[in-house]
C-alpha cells in the first residue's frame, strides 16, 4: 500500500531509503511551529505528533474489537478481554486527542487532510488492473 520506495533496501536489508524520506518531511514541519523557546516548540509538535498517530490507532482498534465477530473461536474469553482492553485504549487515545489542544487537532487534520489528498492520487497505482474482456465476436 506504500509507494516502491518505501521497499527498496540497502545491502543489509535496512530500508534506509524509506526511513530517510520519511525522516526529512518533518523539517518543514518543525521550522513552520518555530517558538520563541524550545520548550514550547517541542510541547507543539509533540502535541501534533500525538494527533497525527492516534487517530490511525484508533482506527486499527476498532478493527480489532470486530475480529471475531459472532465468535467463530472456542477461546471466546480471551477475545472478550482483547475487545475490553481495545475498548479503554480507544477511550483514551480519545482522551489524548482531546488533551492535545485544539491547535494541535486542527494542525493534524490539516497534515492528514493533505496526506489522504496525497494518497488518493497516488492509491490508484497500487490497484490490480482487471483483464480487459475480450470482445465476443458475433457470426
Amino acid at each position: 500500500m506504500f509507494p516502491a520506495f518505501f521497499s527498496k533496501v540497502n545491502g543489509m536489508g535496512a530500508p534506509v531509503i524509506g526511513h530517510d524520506r520519511a525522516g526529512r518531511r518533518p523539517v518543514p514541519l518543525a521550522l513552520s511551529t518555530i517558538s520563541p523557546n524550545l520548550s514550547e516548540q517541542f510541547g507543539v509538535l509533540v502535541n501534533l505528533a500525538v494527533v497525527t498517530n492516534v487517530v490511525p490507532y484508533i482506527i486499527a482498534l476498532s478493527a480489532l474489537i470486530r475480529d471475531d465477530e459472532g465468535g467463530r473461536t472456542s477461546r471466546r474469553a480471551v477475545f472478550t478481554a482483547q475487545r475490553a482492553i481495545a475498548l479503554v485504549a480507544m477511550l483514551y487515545s480519545t482522551y489524548a486527542i482531546y488533551a492535545s489542544g485544539k491547535n494541535a487537532v486542527m494542525g493534524g487534520m490539516i497534515v492528514m487532510g493533505i496526506g489522504y489528498i496525497i494518497w488518493g492520487f497516488i492509491a490508484p497505482r497500487f490497484i490490480a488492473k482487471p483483464a480487459a474482456a475480450q470482445p465476443s465476436r458475433v457470426a
